[in-house]
Parts: C-alpha cells; structure tokens; sequence
C-alpha cells in the first residue's frame, strides 16, 4: 500500500511540471510532440472574393487524423494583425502527414470533435458556410498553412412567368434540405429533405440557398407547386434531366404558364456563377 501511494505521488509531481500546451499537444513534454502550427495564413477564395474578415471571426481548424488536441480547434481573427491565432494561444501540433481543414461558422467547443450539420430549411437564416482544406501538410512542412475559403452552399433559382394569372404561393419537395460534414475531410453526407415554400402578392421568383446535390427522378421527384388566383400548377422540375446544385453556382429555370399549361426551361449550360444570380 505504501507503494502505491508513494507512485501516485510521484505520478502528481510529474504532471504538475506539464504546462496546458504539453498537454494540447498529447505529450507530457515537447519532445516528439511534432510541429506545432505557428502561422495559419487564411484567404478568400474566388468563389468567396465578395467576402472579408472581421475583428472576433472564429473559424474551427482541424487535421484530417483522430486528434483531439488538433480537432475543432478556435482561431480568432485580430483585424490589427490580419491574421488568425488560436483562442487558447496554444498551437495545434502537426504529428503526421495529413490535411489541414477549416470551416466558418464555428460551432461545438475547442478540442472536441463536433456534430457538425447543416439544415437548408429555414431560408431566411442561413449561414454562408464557407470550407477550407490544405492538403500535404506534413511535421517537415507543418509550421505554416495557408487556407483558402470557398463557399458550399449552391443557389437554385426559378423565375415565373404567369400572364394569365397571378401566383400567390409555392411549394417545393424533393430536394436534399439536409446534410451532416465529415469533420475530418469536409464532405457532405446527404441526410434528409423537408418541404420548402413561400408566399407572396404576386410571386415572379424563388431564390434558394441550397446543398450541392443531383437528384435523378428515378431517385425522388423534384416537384414545384405554385398556386395562382385561378388554378393551381404541379410540375418536375428533374422529369427531362437531374438537378444538379453545384457549389458556389447557380441553377436556373424559367417556368413559363400560359393558358393554364406549363412551360419549364432549364437554362442552357444549366448553372452561372452565384455572383450573377
């Protein structure tokens, strides 16, 4: 017994020598602790070049290896520097070859892995979600990242022309409104759609933020209900081809109603870039 309490005390004295940053970098001192990440450069990219950091953005930075110590990790942006540094002032450590990711919005705690979804429904709040991802980074390389922020979310647009009639209200179905990000690469998984819709005195068109997506009908159907004052009009938006979404991109159909028939054009070359939409 006295042993035990003697290894115990020994084992006490040890970790009291440690400071936090031995310990976020997952050893009790820095030899072999790997390269710590001193200089993190973070730019827009062109699909983002309307957008600008601010003074207090926090952006979760990750590696593409099971760390915690390097997972989900907060770094602020201090507008006098132009740079990001991380909020606890403690480094990530690079201890391999690996990918260096970053997201904005950041969401969870610093050093725990996140449950990271994005949820397209409620049209009227949703985030401009940008991703980053640096690959070949490595302990010889690692003391300096540069990330580039590219948008995620795609744009569906529909413009309606009625003549005869006046829309007053539309529904939108089928389309994937869900997704959950792989914290370690980034990518999407499809989890769910739910309804879409909106209404107005006289509606000409809808303008979606969506997630990158190719729905076939063979898949589900992508169906538009618009109500008019007179009737109402039910159509497939992916009856001819898919609806593809792509990032940063925009997607254009034109619904043309006369007679009571419906006319539904995609757009040649199907998408434009999202800053002419």
């Amino acid at each position: 017994m006295k042993k035990i309490t003697i290894a115990i005390i020994a084992m006490a004295a040890t970790f009291a020598a440690c400071s936090n940053e031995d310990y976020l970098g997952g050893h009790v001192n820095k030899d072999g602790a790997g390269t710590p990440l001193s200089s993190l450069t973070v730019q827009m990219g062109s699909t983002a070049s309307d957008r600008s950091w601010s003074e207090g953005d926090q952006i979760g930075v990750s590696v593409s290896y099971y760390d915690l110590t390097a997972q989900n990790r907060s770094f602020l942006y201090e507008e006098d520097e132009s740079a990001f540094s991380a909020e606890t002032g403690v480094p990530i450590y690079i201890k391999g070859a690996c990918s260096v990711i970053a997201y904005w919005p950041y969401t969870g705690t610093d050093g725990a892995e996140p449950v990271f979804e994005i949820d397209t429904q409620d049209q009227d709040n949703i985030p401009d979600y940008l991703f980053a991802k640096t690959d070949g980074v490595n302990i010889s390389n690692g003391s300096s990242v540069n990330l580039t922020f590219e948008r995620v979310l795609a744009n569906l647009k529909i413009n309606i022309t009625a003549p005869d009639d006046v829309i007053s209200k539309w529904i939108l179905n089928g389309v994937y409104t869900d997704a959950v990000v792989n914290t370690y690469d980034l990518s999407l998984s499809l989890a769910g759609h739910k309804e879409l819709s909106g209404s107005g005195t006289a509606v000409t068109q809808v303008d979606l933020k969506l997630l990158p997506q190719t729905v076939e009908s063979s898949e589900q159907e992508v169906t538009l209900v618009l109500f008019g004052q007179k009737r109402t009009y039910s159509f497939l938006l992916n009856e001819s081809q898919a609806l593809a979404l792509t990032s940063a991109q925009t997607t254009t159909y034109n619904v043309d109603i006369k007679d009571g028939m419906t006319t539904v054009e995609l757009v040649p070359e199907g998408t434009v870039d999202w800053h002419e939409k």
